[in-house]
């Protein structure tokens, strides 16, 4: 049996997994690297307070999508070789309790309706009925594939 040697982050992060039913893929004329493109943004639902129902925005494109538990959580490691022994770890960085789940395929936004969404979107944070948060993730390439999956989590308020 193989052991393979685990070390625990000194700053563990909670994400929440996301499902997306399609692929996601950058234009070739935004010729930079994944770490540094903005994903999108997520939007919980203000009209039910403690609501689990959430909505995603790329480019022009909506999903609706709801949070649900996982049975088991994952969790989300990043390879490491020990300079001192030469061996191979896997840091642990975060770990992975729930999941958004977007059942059905984006829906595309005319350009009138992604001004309309981004104003409301804008005028529901300064009521503080609605958190958006918005990802841009920062990590070798490698890891960026993996990652554009993930959200860290959002607090609802």
């Amino acid at each position: 049996m193989y052991k393979i040697p685990l070390r625990k982050s000194n700053d563990l992060k909670c994400f929440n997994l996301m499902d997306i039913q399609g692929s996601l893929e950058t234009r070739p004329e935004k010729d930079k690297p994944l770490d540094s493109i903005t994903l999108g943004s997520l939007t919980w639902n203000s009209s039910q307070p403690n609501s689990d129902r959430c909505t995603l925005v790329i480019e022009r494109q909506k999903c609706e999508g709801k949070k649900l538990s996982m049975k088991k959580p994952l969790l989300i490691c990043k390879k490491v070789i020990n300079p001192q022994t030469n061996q191979t770890e896997y840091m642990i960085v975060g770990i992975a309790k729930d999941k958004i789940q977007f059942r059905t395929r984006p829906t595309p936004l005319s350009p009138q309706q992604q001004k309309s969404k981004q104003i409301e979107t804008i005028s529901e944070s300064s009521n503080n009925n609605t958190t958006t948060t918005t990802t841009s993730q920062k990590s070798s390439s490698m890891e960026s594939v993996a990652r554009t999956l993930f959200f860290p989590s959002a607090k609802k308020q």
